[in-house]
């Protein structure tokens, strides 16, 4: 491997969230911003991607509508 290989690169984490509203203001108060969001009627979910800037590494975060019992995420490293 070259030096360059060597070197992760953050891509993006995803976690569920059972209240967005509360998980979107800890975020916020990080200093991150909402840049992106998807609802799906058809899944009965919301994405909502947050990072410092446009472009920066996101946190998406996936709500489930409805109860959810389970709350678990992925991190992404390339």
């Amino acid at each position: 491997m070259s030096t360059a290989d060597d070197e992760l690169i953050f891509l993006h984490t995803m976690l569920r969230a059972s209240n967005l509203e509360k998980t979107m203001s800890f975020f916020e108060a990080l200093g991150l911003q909402e840049t992106r969001r998807k609802d799906s009627e058809k899944g009965k979910y919301t994405l909502v991607f947050m990072a410092t800037s446009k472009g920066a590494p996101e946190i998406e975060i996936t709500y489930n509508w409805g109860d959810e019992e389970e709350v678990f995420g992925t991190f992404c490293i390339t």
